[in-house]
């Protein structure tokens, strides 16, 4: 009894102490504190109390981590389940270093019957009731405060009747819980016993019953006379599911027509303002909620305020079709029930650290939804407001609404003329902080490495200097785009309210105003864009300088193919081709050659480098001409040669005029390219798609290429010639290469170097892929075979069959084969043995300290086995890994792979992790560009090889069908050597060391006997000993290995310690191993004694005695 006190006072300490805090709301993981409130803290005090009536269970969270975790103690008699009754129940604040034993209620049907406000108040009736009964002196009354509760457990609090608190700091010794848990245990019995006997309801059931009914129409209204609740709707500042929900049906609003059928509302606008979540009772028409700009948990600005027009909690089909209609659905799986109406909405005129001060609040609550308690402890609310309607009155801002055109009104009164550049920006950031529009739509069209280049150019820059060529080159940018936006600038100024700056119109004032603000927020200090220097660009008042040995330009620019020319050797070559076949390239990401190149393909060295040029007329006739130039570039990874008979390219179509074809590729370890590659469909091949939406696409492939005339000219200013446009392939001059490169680069973007929308569809070469392994009558090409099936089919792979038969070394080539004959799929394979100790941790990943951390107090997301296949960690390139790994029946199949059920059916996958304040995604490939750095992209072609030991079908059985069904299981047999004569099992034996290159001659000259019959002998008694029990040839191999390298010791007790020592091994845990000893004994070229031995050792059996084993 001790000994469990203790251990149930260090579990508590140990549950606060090591709970996730920052992982509050977030997808549970492994972890100790977990262990201990779900498994280790329940075992103990059932072991303590030592009723075995009492139900203890303990939960961390339903999916996700709770911020009040619990371990409940429940009699039947009263309930068995925390959402009714009484119970005692253990609540845990990992955020408050605390533990609260308390007597507590279930609050689900008080919630469901009578909805937030009144079940508060019953709570609070019964607690006072039964706390009144029980008399307990050393505990203290409720109702408590939960600071940290959520939406979920915000009824903890005054569902409180008795509790007693430990903190970290203080906490009791183990005697001291054992008598606290004792003692409230046994009340809680007590009153069980005297008002819930058998017949008789429990005190809640009786307030129930006293109770009016209520309707059940689904809506609530708050009465005329009652406090309207208000609802914190905090919602995080940067990119995701609920911040684009927020975006698209409060800031921008929901046509009418869009949720009519599914949700009959009682407004008349055209255009609502919707909100929804899984609340369990709906909000009161008359109730608000209150929006903010959440940034962490301690910083952040309240933004809007909306009064709850209609609220009602939908069934779950309806609640399914509604999620679909407002575009909920779009950005996830979830489903709302609980929708709101919101009319009017207003801007909120709220300080949040004034705010937070009078509430007595720390942070953000954990949830996106949670009424304020403005009687909270320590809560100033009504020293300083009269009411909370008095309150809502203050910080209510300007109304927003929607015009005639669905178009939201002015967020407020126009601005008057700014008197400066600083009240300009300070204006333009709150009028586009309070609107739909945010910083967003500037910032997607312009992309943030361009506002990056632009303060580059502008830095140093005064209206009419003499700037280089390359700082024109984004002034004439940033002059194109202004102009191309000026229509809509003028629209959204007119929105949005915006002044004039000096003599700026309204447009030209919030392009200035919107890209300073952009500059801000990317932390650039350099090269601010002013008025004058507008002006300057859009008016072209400066010169371009013609020094092309400026300072400036002496330095190679940075970038991945410059750091590659520094850092190596590569020649550079240069690849022309007409911009139809650019398409092909870059669809399949590989360049073909032709005969007639054969010699220069032959030259290419991994590790070159090539630029892509592009002709004007197109391959094709019927497809338009295109702008010729440089359109990318690529750092060579492997070449690598396809059937002639293959067409990718349009000129290898049969009937074209010269008939060509291009067997010879060369694929690449990294490719840029300067097109719109979002505009382009690289699923369908060039011949499913018409010429005019080829044109449409070369159009989009070459919008942004290095024009010819340019490349031309800076070819003949670094060397005394142009640039070689006639020949195909040609390697260039260094200094002609390196001049282009850098001008190229600024218009270069990284796309995936392996085709990630393509299937496989080549072959395996048996030949190939098992040379150097043997399998008799044609199995190994049948299960290579079943394997190039499998992956046509998209299905990955299991290979199942006793030790030893060659399945982790057919896995293993499979992948490399793969990666050697098919580069343009297949970046690599990587192969892994599972351990019983696997997690999601080492599948998927996890937080670690960062590698150049010290100290351990900088966690970053560190990819596990299968992310680390989708990119590269340390230049974040797209690859595609096949992986295998090896005795997968080692591993806890569904605790290893939980999450990556969905990823091995390609299906998207969020998961509980952030990198770089993102949540980390993989995704099936939809894009050619390169991946963020919290995506991860699963290529069409990936693969997973897995092998499988059915030495113990056990292992087997394990798998769930979630898991299994997502495999094609592939057998790998052993040979079948029941019924065969001696001199078959010695032709067989021959077979397997001819193709080992054993020296089997050297092995017979040492005896007289006949040392493959033998070793045959053995294998066919130990693997027709016992049923579904075999050995696979590896085994047989090492024996013979051994054995051609012990020639000294005798034959008969060389041949029995190789034995001993490859097959026993394979016998541990295996039931009737006795039976296969026992046949193996039985061969006559065995020391049977020297075997009785060891089996007696090793295996707990004997050899010659007849035993049970």
């Amino acid at each position: 009894m001790n000994s469990s006190s203790t251990d149930l006072s260090e579990l508590l300490q140990q549950a606060l102490a090591k709970y996730p805090v920052d992982e509050i709301g977030e997808g549970k993981t492994a972890n100790v504190a977990r262990d201990a409130i779900e498994e280790q803290i329940p075992a103990q005090i059932s072991e303590l109390l030592a009723d075995t009536d009492l139900v203890v269970e303990g939960s961390a969270g339903q999916g996700r981590w709770t911020s009040i975790p619990w371990v409940a103690i429940m009699d039947p008699r009263e309930t068995t389940a925390i959402q009714n009754g009484i119970y005692v129940v253990y609540l845990f604040e990992p955020q408050e270093d605390r533990v609260t034993l308390t007597l507590n209620q279930g609050v689900t049907t008080l919630k469901n019957n009578h909805g937030m406000k009144q079940a508060r108040e019953r709570l609070r009736s019964i607690a006072t009731a039964v706390s009144t009964e029980l008399q307990l002196e050393e505990f203290s009354t409720g109702p408590l405060e939960f600071p940290h509760s959520s939406q979920r457990n915000k009824l903890y609090g005054p569902g409180t009747i008795v509790y007693k608190q430990y903190t970290l700091a203080e906490f009791p010794d183990a005697k001291t819980v054992t008598s606290d848990l004792q003692t409230l245990v046994a009340a809680y019995q007590s009153y069980v016993t005297t008002n819930s006997p058998s017949g008789q309801t429990s005190i809640i059931e009786d307030f129930e019953t006293d109770s009016e009914p209520t309707e059940s129409t689904g809506r609530k209204t708050t009465s005329e006379t009652s406090t309207p609740t208000v609802y914190q709707v905090p919602i995080k500042s940067e990119a995701g599911p609920i911040r684009t929900n927020y975006n698209r049906t409060i800031l921008d609003g929901v046509p009418r027509e869009v949720i009519e059928y599914p949700w009959e509302t009682p407004m008349d606008a055209e255009r609502l303002c919707i909100w929804g979540n899984q609340a369990d009772d709906p909000a009161e028409i008359g109730d608000y909620l209150l929006f903010a700009d959440r940034d962490g948990r301690y910083d952040g600005e309240y933004t809007l305020l909306a009064r709850v027009a209609d609220a009602t909690r939908l069934d779950a089909q309806t609640a399914r079709q509604f999620t679909d209609a407002v575009g909920w659905g779009d950005v996830s799986d979830e489903t709302y029930p609980h929708v709101l109406l919101l009319e009017p909405v207003w801007n909120a005129t709220l300080d949040r650290e004034e705010f937070w001060e009078t509430l007595g609040f720390k942070g953000w609550p954990n949830d996106t939804y949670s009424a304020i308690d403005f009687n909270r402890d320590g809560s100033t609310f009504f020293s300083k407001y009269d009411s909370v309607d008095a309150f809502l009155e203050q910080i209510k801002g300007h109304a927003k609404s929607f015009d005639e055109d669905g178009e939201r009104t002015a967020i407020s009164d126009p601005a008057e003329d700014y008197e400066s550049l600083e009240a300009a920006l300070t204006d333009i950031r709150d009028r586009l902080a309070a609107s739909s529009t945010g910083t967003a739509w500037l910032q997607s069209r312009i992309g943030d490495a361009i506002i990056e280049d632009w303060s580059t150019a502008l830095d140093g820059f005064k209206p009419s200097d003499e700037v280089s060529a390359r700082a024109a080159a984004s002034f004439d940018q940033l002059r194109a785009v202004y102009e191309t936006l000026e229509p809509e600038l003028t629209d959204k100024a007119d929105i949005l309210g915006i002044g004039s700056l000096s003599r700026f119109s309204p447009a030209k004032t919030l392009f200035l105003g919107w890209v300073r603000i952009l500059q801000t927020d990317l932390e650039i200090p350099h090269g601010l864009l002013s008025q004058p220097r507008l002006n300057s660009i859009l008016r072209e008042t400066y010169t371009v300088s013609t020094d092309t040995a400026s300072a400036e330009e002496t330095d190679l620019v940075e970038h991945p193919l410059t750091d590659h020319i520094t850092t190596g050797e590569p020649t550079l070559y240069k690849f022309t081709a007409p911009p139809d076949y650019w398409l092909t390239a870059y669809e399949y990401t590989a360049l073909a050659f032709e005969d007639a190149d054969r010699e220069t393909w032959d030259r290419i060295e991994n590790g070159d480098i090539i630029l892509f040029h592009s002709t004007a007329q197109p391959g094709w006739e019927a497809v338009d001409e295109q702008n010729a130039g440089l359109i990318g570039a690529g750092i060579v990874r492997t070449k690598t040669m396809k059937p002639v008979e293959t067409q990718w390219w349009y000129d290898e179509r049969q009937g074209r005029p010269r008939d060509d074809s291009f067997p010879y590729l060369v694929t690449f370890e990294r490719l840029f390219g300067t097109g719109s590659f979002t505009h382009i469909d690289f699923e369908a091949n060039i011949f499913a798609k018409s010429s005019e939406r080829v044109s449409t696409e070369l159009q989009a492939l070459t919008s942004d290429a290095l024009p010819f005339a340019a490349v031309n000219s800076i070819c003949e200013e670094v060397a005394d010639s142009g640039f070689p446009r006639h020949q195909t392939v040609l390697a260039l001059d260094d200094s002609k290469a390196t001049a282009l490169i850098e001008a190229l680069s600024e218009r270069l973007q990284e796309v995936a170097p392996i085709a990630v929308h393509k299937s496989f569809d080549g072959t395996l070469d048996a030949d190939t892929i098992l040379e150097g392994l043997y399998f008799p009558g044609g199995q190994g090409e049948e299960i290579i075979s079943q394997i190039e099936g499998t992956l046509k089919a998209g299905k990955h792979t299991i290979l199942t069959g006793p030790p030893g038969t060659g399945k982790t070394a057919i896995a293993h080539r499979v992948g490399e084969y793969l990666a050697t004959e098919y580069p343009y799929l297949y970046s690599g394979s990587q192969v892994t043995t599972a351990t019983a100790d696997w997690s999601t941790f080492d599948t998927v990943g996890g937080y670690m300290p960062h590698e150049d951390d010290a100290d351990g107090h900088n966690l970053e997301f560190t990819p596990g086995l299968v992310l680390n296949r989708f990119k590269d960690r340390t230049t974040n390139t797209q690859r595609n890994e096949s992986l295998v790994i090896d005795e997968l029946n080692r591993a806890d199949i569904d605790k290893a792979f939980g999450q990556l059920f969905t990823v091995l059916s390609g299906q998207p996958v969020q998961l509980p992790y952030t990198r770089k304040g993102q949540e980390v995604e993989l995704t099936p490939v939809d894009t050619q560009r390169q991946p963020a750095a919290h995506e991860y992209r699963i290529p069409t072609s990936w693969n997973l090889f897995a092998t499988l030991n059915t030495y113990d079908k056990t292992s087997l059985y394990e798998m769930s069908y979630a898991f299994m069904r997502r495999f094609s299981f592939i057998r790998v047999p052993a040979p079948t050597l029941d019924g065969r004569a001696d001199d078959e099992i010695h032709a067989l034996l021959e077979n397997y060391a001819q193709r080992w290159q054993l020296d089997v001659d050297a092995l017979t000259e040492m005896t007289d006997t006949n040392p493959l019959l033998d070793v045959g002998l053995i294998w066919q008694a130990a693997n027709g000993a016992i049923e579904d029990r075999a050995i696979g040839p590896a085994v047989v191999k090492d024996i013979l290995e051994y054995l051609t390298q012990t020639q000294s010791i005798a034959w008969e007790r060389r041949l029995t310690q190789a034995v001993v020592s490859y097959i026993f091994p394979q016998l541990e845990g295996i039931p009737k191993r006795g039976r296969v000893v026992r046949s193996i004994a039985d061969v006559d070229c065995i020391d049977r004694s020297l075997l009785d031995t060891a089996a007696k050792e090793m295996l707990q059996v004997a050899a010659i005695q007849e035993t049970d084993g």
